[in-house]
């Protein structure tokens, strides 16, 4: 399965022109009327182009791309500061439940990999208020640069059915 860049038929056909089983589009599901994302941050990425993405690990550790908001370019300017990660790992903790001394001897022994998950952790917040509040002044919104491809908000199966048939009527061009 081809994953990255996906949104409609044509690249569902050079995937599969490419020897790929199917595609997975990220982006374009979430802005579907079935998907749980916030309607405020589907209407953000409808009305987004394919230039409106960040590209950062700094924002929670991991490289991903981000739609680009002034919040969100201030948060991937530059990775946060370790003690910071360290007491929101401690409150991302505590969202989940997971006792605080079970994250202190992590902290201590192997700190490469509790400062990704507290950068993770640290994120949670931003990322909720970005995809079930629908609040991008605060909260960061993950996106894929084929958010350029999406302009409207359609039920899956309509999303489906179009790709199919631009798949199959590109398909029967080259044939």
């Amino acid at each position: 399965v081809a994953a990255g860049g996906f949104a409609n038929g044509r690249g569902l056909l050079a995937a599969l022109a490419l020897g790929a089983d199917g595609v997975a589009m990220g982006t374009r599901m979430a802005c579907t009327s079935e998907s749980p994302l916030a309607h405020a941050s589907k209407l953000a990425i409808v009305e987004g182009r394919e230039t409106d993405t960040i590209y950062s690990k700094n924002f929670d550790g991991l490289h991903a791309r981000v739609l680009r908001t002034q919040n969100s370019s201030k948060v991937t300017r530059r990775p946060t500061n370790p003690i910071a990660a360290a007491y929101l790992s401690f409150g991302a903790a505590q969202q989940v439940g997971l006792p605080l001394w079970k994250v202190v001897p992590g902290l201590l022994t192997q700190w490469d990999k509790m400062y990704q998950l507290a950068l993770f952790g640290g994120a949670t917040k931003r990322i909720m208020a970005a995809t079930v509040d629908g609040d991008l002044d605060y909260g960061v919104q993950f996106v894929g640069q084929s958010l350029g491809q999406v302009d409207s908000i359609e039920s899956v199966a309509d999303v489906v059915d179009s790709a199919l048939e631009e798949a199959a009527a590109r398909h029967a061009l080259t044939a």
